[in-house]
């Protein structure tokens, strides 16, 4: 067990580190946009909180789920230890060899190294379950779509995505495993610590793909101006009123 307390101890220190990275960085970077619900909050600060936190519960979440798949579990401490490190050492690097600011170095590393934080061990039977993708409609008390043209066109659109990720509904998780809490969803949780997963936008877009916006589900740009039909168009009926 003592080995499991390291990983929660470096995950406290991490996240006592990112916190400190956000205190400088509170600052405004140069030629700021107009800070609005929803912007790339990158283009407002130098280091916005929200993107130190996304990296946090990146590495909590894929080092707790190699902790359920392996019992090695010295391994996951290095593994977690050897991941951040490569990492934050990239930001110093950019950071001295360019004029980017630090936030935008975090986001943009963050994207391209994602597939270097894959779990150890094999992923979990429930975790990998398409059925696993995406909430009920009695889990989510929204009905964003129904079956006929939301399942027909989601479909088609996903390809060789699964098929319960429905056009017009909300996704459990991303494709890599990423939980999205469900609360934040229904724009009912403002935890920036929240233990039920990530505070991005889980609405399936019309080409399956998950938003991950930074707001919640049910303010989508991409719901609420109707790109999503039949999230939109099924959300007013009359089993959706029922629902609130």
């Amino acid at each position: 067990m003592e080995s499991v307390w390291d990983v929660e101890q470096y995950l406290n220190k991490l996240l006592t580190l990112m916190l400190a990275y956000a205190k400088a960085g509170a600052k405004p970077v140069k030629n700021p946009i107009t800070e609005e619900y929803g912007c790339d909050q990158c283009k407002v600060v130098q280091v916005p909180l929200d993107v130190v936190i996304r990296y946090y519960f990146r590495a909590k979440d894929k080092s707790h789920q190699s902790l359920r798949n392996i019992s090695a579990r010295q391994k996951v401490f290095n593994w977690l230890v050897d991941r951040d490190e490569q990492e934050r050492s990239l930001w110093v690097e950019r950071f001295r060899n360019t004029k980017e600011d630090l936030g935008a170095i975090i986001q943009a590393k963050m994207e391209s190294r994602d597939s270097m934080w894959q779990p150890l061990g094999k992923p979990d039977a429930a975790t990998n379950s398409n059925s696993s993708q995406v909430w009920t409609d009695q889990q989510m008390q929204f009905q964003p779509a129904t079956k006929g043209k939301g399942k027909g066109k989601g479909a088609k659109d996903k390809g060789a995505g699964s098929a319960n990720v429905v056009p017009g509904r909300f996704a459990r998780s991303f494709q890599n495993g990423t939980i999205l809490c469900p609360d934040y969803q229904q724009n009912q949780c403002w935890n920036n610590f929240c233990p039920k997963g990530r505070h991005l936008c889980a609405y399936v877009l019309p080409s399956g793909r998950i938003c991950g916006g930074t707001h919640p589900a049910v303010h989508c740009p991409s719901r609420n101006k109707g790109t999503g039909k039949a999230g939109k168009d099924k959300s007013k009926g009359k089993k959706g009123k029922g629902k609130y």
